[in-house]
C-alpha cells in the first residue's frame, strides 16, 4: 500500500524561508520590491499565491488544512522583516492577506515619497571630481533604487543624462555616443567612456616622458660647487696651474703682467730682426 502524500503544511514546516528570501524587509533599506520579488518566487512554488491575492472566505476559515497552510506563509512573512516593520503591521488573528496589504500600503506610500528624491538626485547628478566608474555606478545605483519603487528609466534616458553631466573633457564622445545606430545601451557608452579615461591616462603618461627628454631630463647634471673633491674646479673643470718660476728669481708683480719678456729697461730689444746696443751715458 503507498504511503499518503503529505499535507502541504507539514511540507511548508519544514521549509527555512531565510534560504529563499535572503533580503530582510526593512524601512531604512527601501528593499520592498527587491524582496517582494523573492517572496513572489517563493510562494509561486508551492502554488499558494492565492492566500496573497484573495481574502479568506467562511469556508476557507473553516478549513483546518488552509488555516494552517495561511499560518505557515504568515510565519514566513513575519521572519523575513525586521523588527521596526513587524511593530507596524502584526495584529492578533491576522491572515496573510491582511498582513500582506498592510505591508503594501505602507511601504508604496513610503515609496513614493522616496521616489521624488531620487529622481531628483538622477536629474541633476553631474561627473565632477568623480571618474568614469564611480559615476556611471551612481547612476546605475539610481535607475536600479528608482525602478524598485515602480518608476523605471528608459534605456536612452538613462544615456542621455549620462552624457548631461559629464565633464568638458569627454565633449568629444557626446556626438559618437548619441550617433550610433542602433543606439547605445547605458551599459554600452559606459564600456566607451572607460576606454576614453584610459587613453587620456595613457596620453598624458607619455606627453610627460617626452616633456622630460626634451628639457634634457635624461643627461647628467655637473656637481653642485663644493663637490667633486679638492682637485675640481669651477664647472668640475681642473684648476689652472701655477706660473713657473725660474730658479733664482722673484715672481713677477701684478704691475709688471702684460708687458712682453725682455721690454723691460736694460734688456735687448729686437726690432726688424737687429740687435741695437746700448749707448753709454754721458758724463
Amino acid at each position: 500500500m503507498p504511503n499518503p502524500t503529505p499535507l502541504l503544511a507539514t511540507v511548508l514546516q519544514t521549509v527555512n524561508i531565510k534560504s529563499y528570501i535572503p533580503v530582510e524587509l526593512d524601512i531604512a533599506e527601501s528593499n520592498y520590491t527587491e524582496r517582494r520579488c523573492f517572496f513572489d518566487a517563493s510562494i509561486g512554488k508551492f502554488g499558494i499565491s492565492s492566500h496573497l491575492t484573495s481574502p479568506p472566505t467562511a469556508a476557507n476559515r473553516r478549513d483546518r488544512e488552509w488555516t494552517m497552510v495561511d499560518q505557515c506563509i504568515l510565519s514566513w512573512f513575519y521572519n523575513t522583516i525586521s523588527k521596526d516593520v513587524r511593530a507596524i503591521v502584526r495584529a492578533p488573528k491576522a491572515t496573510e492577506y491582511t498582513i500582506w496589504n498592510a505591508i503594501h500600503d505602507q511601504f508604496w506610500d513610503h515609496e513614493l515619497h522616496r521616489a521624488v528624491y531620487l529622481e531628483a538626485e538622477f536629474r541633476s547628478l553631474f561627473q565632477g571630481d568623480m571618474d568614469i566608474k564611480t559615476y556611471t555606478g551612481r547612476l546605475k545605483q539610481l535607475v536600479d533604487d528608482l525602478h524598485d519603487v515602480g518608476q523605471p528609466i528608459h534605456e536612452t534616458s538613462q544615456v542621455l543624462n549620462m552624457l548631461r553631466g559629464l565633464t568638458p573633457k569627454y565633449r568629444h564622445a557626446v556626438p559618437v555616443i548619441t550617433a550610433k545606430n542602433p543606439p547605445h545601451t547605458f551599459l554600452s557608452a559606459r564600456s566607451y567612456l572607460l576606454l576614453e579615461e584610459q587613453y587620456d591616462k595613457e596620453h598624458a603618461k607619455s606627453t610627460a616622458q617626452h616633456a622630460l627628454f626634451a628639457t634634457g631630463g635624461s643627461r647628467p647634471t655637473a656637481p653642485a660647487a663644493g663637490e667633486g673633491g679638492s682637485g675640481a674646479g669651477q664647472g668640475g673643470q681642473p684648476p689652472p696651474r701655477p706660473p713657473t718660476v725660474a730658479h733664482g728669481s722673484a715672481p713677477r708683480s701684478d704691475g709688471r703682467r702684460g708687458r712682453g719678456r725682455g721690454h723691460g729697461r736694460g734688456s735687448y730689444q729686437h726690432q726688424g730682426g737687429s740687435t741695437s746696443t746700448p749707448q753709454p751715458r754721458a758724463p
